[in-house]
């Protein structure tokens, strides 16, 4: 495993500790109630799929707290009590009283509860991308080689957002897109998350960066989430091998079908 991910992984736990407590005390000595915390928004996606650009574009709008990815499983309500706490921690601002607090989960091994599944508080934002665009990032990103791995990985993680997306059941807590929507169609999908949200100012293709922004294990490390925009530029895409394609194309389709499916309606995925 890269270092910098070991090292970035124990400052991220360190840092979710010390958030926990210092937010949480600070509560208590102001006299905060503690008893309901804000709306839970989980983005639910898979590894280079413009989930990091996503938090930060949700992370700008004035009623939303959002600092990137925390690398934890949630299974009852105190879990979420505390990804509001170390979230307005990391923010610099612990009197944060947000309509939303934000985590995105991008690993089968981070889960959540049947419980929280159904909690009527907790939404859901399903994010893919397509795999000619995903698969040699993911390469780059765990320093592999093997497309196979690669592979392997995109079908574990598309079939568990497929599974967590029917147990859910919910499309008015359940919300679709994908990474070419965003980087294609920036004004309408936006506005699609705005409406889903029930934002009252919506979302814009501006973001302001953070202390967390292209930090090891809190999301995308590369530069180009420095910009503070949507970067509308679409790389060119580097060929996958004729049977992976096969593969991961059916792979993408049959996610793409079932998520838009349990999902409230997004006008714009029939051009995903």
């Amino acid at each position: 495993m890269d270092m910098r991910a070991v090292v970035g992984s124990a400052r991220v736990k360190v840092e979710r500790k010390v958030g926990e407590t210092v937010a949480s005390v600070s509560r208590r000595v102001s006299g905060d109630p503690d008893e309901t915390p804000p709306k839970t928004l989980f983005v639910m996606a898979h590894a280079r799929s413009g989930s990091t650009l996503v938090t930060h574009l949700l992370g700008a709008h004035k009623d939303i707290l959002s600092v990137g990815e925390h690398h934890v499983s949630y299974s009852k309500g105190s879990d979420l009590r505390r990804l509001r706490d170390r979230s307005a921690f990391m923010a610099s601002d612990l009197k944060a009283r947000p309509d939303y607090v934000v985590d995105k989960i991008v690993y089968n091994e981070h889960t959540i509860s049947d419980e929280l599944l159904h909690d009527p508080s907790v939404r859901f934002l399903f994010l893919l991308r397509r795999p000619e665009g995903t698969l040699p990032s993911v390469g780059k990103m765990f320093g592999q080689a093997d497309i196979t791995r690669q592979l392997a990985y995109y079908r574990r993680r598309l079939d568990e957002l497929v599974s967590i997306a029917k147990k859910v059941g919910d499309p008015t807590r359940s919300a679709f897109m994908t990474y070419e929507q965003i980087t294609g169609q920036p004004d309408e999908t936006l506005s699609y998350l705005t409406d889903f949200l029930d934002l009252d100012s919506p979302l814009n293709k501006d973001y302001d960066v953070s202390r967390t922004t292209g930090r090891q294990a809190w999301g995308d490390p590369s530069e180009r989430i420095f910009s503070g925009t949507i970067d509308l530029r679409r790389g060119d895409a580097e060929p996958l091998p004729v049977d992976v394609a096969v593969e991961a194309e059916a792979i993408h389709a049959f996610a793409l079908f079932e998520l838009a499916k349990q999902s409230a309606t997004n006008p714009l995925v029939g051009g995903s």
